[in-house]
């Protein structure tokens, strides 16, 4: 039988041996952009912060998708003109000079839609942009592999193996150049009409099924990316079952989750937290939540709820718990056991419903370095569905509410801190967030900044549950309507300012400053004959201080009226009142829980103190505060008792006869300061060459770890080649 007429054209040998590689070399580059952008915005909490905003998830990939096509689509079109026309001019005539270029197109527009989807399944993968660039060029080279070893015996391939190979849309897109090419050989190229047949006798394979190949790969990069994402987020996001595709709460939704009777909580501790108040919402309920990274519990059994119309301060110290804490009550990460209940929704199951109504303000900015005050606000008010015809006013309204009015144009990245808070704060409040949660909101702020942002929490708050951590106590004792301090990560205690102080303080301070013949047993006599439970405090340099309780506040005013008028014979110079701190119920918070005490302790009196006919002394004195009588070694090694300075020798009984606290308080003999610079004595810096060798030793032992803890960077550097 005569084989059938064909044209010997060598561009056709070249065709089929470098078509395939041509396009994958072109495309690479887009690869890894496209996969490193993805997971860059993963790796910043970009992607995490748009969902818990209202994002869904569909959109986002939509979005991306489109972005994607808008740089590949030109190109493509690019070189369906380059392949189709005759740029050269005279007889070469064009690459594919039989091929119906929107064929050719058609073609190229599939393999795109694979190779987006591509990128889109390769970054669930990966956590770390640079992790995601490596990966994406490795596998995108790996998925063309296979056609190296297909095509020297591509004759004798069943279209079974074919098919088999064509699951990696590289090798779908060989497969379908080849054939192309060989469309081009008959002389009659690749037509609409023709290129669902074979393109030669003894081929089994036709264009339109590479085509459909490349789509159900597209299809299949879709499927894993929607399975992968759900159920391995990342580093921050709630991750679904690996069984969520057969459950019908996912397709259908269902009722909100109640809790479960295990973790039902109702708070019994009524000494460190105040009652509930009456009458109002709990927009956040958390009932025993824990968080555990490897060994370490960084949350442990916190329960807590929190009231819509108020503002809930969350103390504590760094580590202490509360960015984990609010990071569960978001989605950012989930919890190892317990849960909460945050506007009627449970953070295990319906974390969807959870983020509807959510604003969020994070510890550390998440914000677009392109995008201007304005753009955000826009951005973020259509996330959380205002309409269309309202944002306008919503984002002039939030602008001008956190000062940003000079700043609307300007991006984000050319902001101060302070103004990139604010902005972070708009975000959180714009859309009426019923829940809004600020992570440290005025840190960078300069004073003037804090307090306006603090009159824009105060007035927002009605009808929203907000909860604002922060390390100011000043800021906390303003704002907070109640207060929960945490350490080791448990709330040790919840209530009002004036709760906490009452339970952790023990009354009034009254400081006064003694001249230089005060005698401290006679003011206390004064001070306890008017308040008979007052207590001295301390006397530090100048200073007294007595403790006056809260019940005996009627008593005050006999006291200062007889204080007033005999300063002088009493020695003083002048007095004042003040009440416990936030500051100091803070801290005594935490050394209870470094100390594991029962109970709190009152501020300003220790376990250790001396009971004498003038009331109680802290007996915790720095070296320059109280004065005992300072020994010295003799030859024999004993101690011998060394008069003080400021008086001649003094008799054993004549020390008898003074009162047990002005002898406590004698001027003492002053210490030598010693030398804070005595480290650095001794101490020589290299110079010359010698100092340039040392810093070379420091890079390269900088370089060698950061290349050990980057195993995977490394090893695609040392095997790829």
């Amino acid at each position: 039988m005569p084989y059938p007429p064909y044209f010997d054209d060598p561009m056709i040998q070249v065709l089929q041996g470098n078509l395939p590689l041509f396009l994958v070399l072109s495309f690479m580059l887009s690869v890894i952009i496209n996969t490193k952008n993805l997971v860059y915005e993963k790796e910043r909490k970009l992607k995490e912060s748009m969902k818990l905003m209202g994002l869904h998830a569909s959109v986002h990939w939509v979005s991306w998708f489109l972005t994607f096509a808008i740089y590949l689509v030109p190109a493509m079109l690019v070189y369906t003109l380059l392949f189709g026309l005759n740029i050269a001019g005279g007889k070469m005539g064009p690459v594919l000079e039989n091929t119906d270029s929107s064929l050719f197109f058609v073609f190229l527009l599939c393999y795109g839609f694979a190779l987006i989807t591509f990128c889109f399944m390769l970054s669930t993968f990966a956590q770390k942009a640079n992790v995601g660039a490596a990966l994406s060029g490795i596998a995108f080279i790996g998925f063309f592999f296979p056609w190296y070893i297909l095509s020297p015996k591509y004759d004798r391939v069943s279209k079974k193996t074919k098919v088999t190979a064509g699951l990696l849309f590289n090798c779908a897109m060989a497969l379908g150049s080849n054939i192309i090419s060989m469309n081009e050989g008959t002389g009659e190229g690749a037509q609409w009409s023709n290129f669902h047949k074979p393109a030669v006798i003894g081929e089994n394979l036709s264009l339109l099924e590479c085509m459909l190949l490349m789509l159900f790969d597209s299809l299949l990069h879709c499927i894993i990316t929607w399975y992968v994402d759900n159920i391995q987020p990342g580093e921050f996001g709630v991750p679904k079952p690996l069984y969520f595709p057969f459950t019908k709460a996912y397709w259908v939704g269902g009722p909100k989750a109640s809790f479960n009777p295990v973790y039902e909580f109702e708070n019994s501790d009524t000494k460190h937290f105040e009652r509930d108040p009456s009458g109002l919402n709990a927009g956040i309920k958390i009932a025993q939540l824990r968080k555990r990274f490897g060994k370490k519990v960084a949350v442990e059994g916190t329960s807590l709820k929190m009231y819509e119309g108020q503002i809930t301060a969350l103390l504590g110290h760094n580590g202490a718990g509360k960015t984990t804490t609010m990071s569960m009550l978001t989605g950012f990460i989930t919890p190892t056991s317990g849960t909460a209940e945050v506007n009627g929704c449970d953070i295990r199951h319906d974390i969807d419903g959870v983020r509807k109504s959510l604003g969020l303000c994070p510890q550390h900015n998440i914000l677009f370095d392109s995008m201007t005050v304005k753009e955000h606000l826009i951005f973020f008010a259509t996330l959380k569905g205002v309409k269309r015809s309202e944002i306008k006013n919503e984002v002039m309204t939030t602008v001008k509410e956190v000062g940003l009015e000079t700043k609307v144009h300007f991006r984000s990245h050319e902001l101060s801190g302070g103004q990139k808070r604010k902005l972070s704060v708009g975000i959180a409040l714009i859309g009426g967030s019923k829940i809004v949660i600020l992570d440290e909101p005025t840190s960078g702020m300069d004073p003037s900044a804090r307090r306006q942002t603090w009159s824009v929490l105060q007035r927002a708050r009605e009808g929203r549950t907000v909860v604002l951590s922060t390390h100011y106590m000043d800021e906390a004792d303003l704002l907070g309507d109640r207060i929960a301090i945490m350490a080791e990560g448990v709330v040790k205690c919840c209530g009002s300012s004036m709760f906490l102080k009452k339970l952790y303080g023990v009354g009034y301070h009254l400081v006064m400053v003694k001249g230089f013949d005060c005698k401290v047993d006679s003011l206390t006599r004064v001070v306890q004959s008017h308040v008979p439970t007052a207590e001295l405090e301390s006397v530090i340099n100048t200073e007294v201080s007595y403790i006056l309780p809260h019940n005996e506040s009627a008593r005050f005013p006999a006291l200062f009226t007889e204080l007033d008028e005999h300063k002088d014979q009493l020695g003083i110079t002048s007095f004042g009142t003040s009440a416990t701190t936030m500051e100091e119920v803070f801290l005594k918070v935490g050394e209870n829980a470094r100390f594991e005490h029962e109970g709190p302790l009152r501020i300003g009196v220790e376990d250790s103190t001396k009971n004498d006919a003038s009331g109680t002394v802290n007996s915790n004195i720095g070296i320059n505060e109280s004065v005992n009588l300072v020994s010295e070694k003799t030859d024999k090694g004993k101690d011998v008792a060394k008069d003080p300075p400021s008086r001649s020798k003094t008799s054993f009984n004549e020390l008898e006869k003074t009162s047990p606290v002005d002898m406590m308080y004698q001027p003492r003999e002053v210490l030598p300061t010693p030398d804070i610079n005595a480290f650095n004595k001794g101490f020589v810096k290299k110079t010359g060459l010698s100092l340039s060798l040392a810093i070379m030793k420091a890079l390269i032992v900088k370089k060698a770890l950061h290349t050990w803890r980057n195993q995977f960077i490394t090893s695609v550097q040392l095997l790829l080649p």
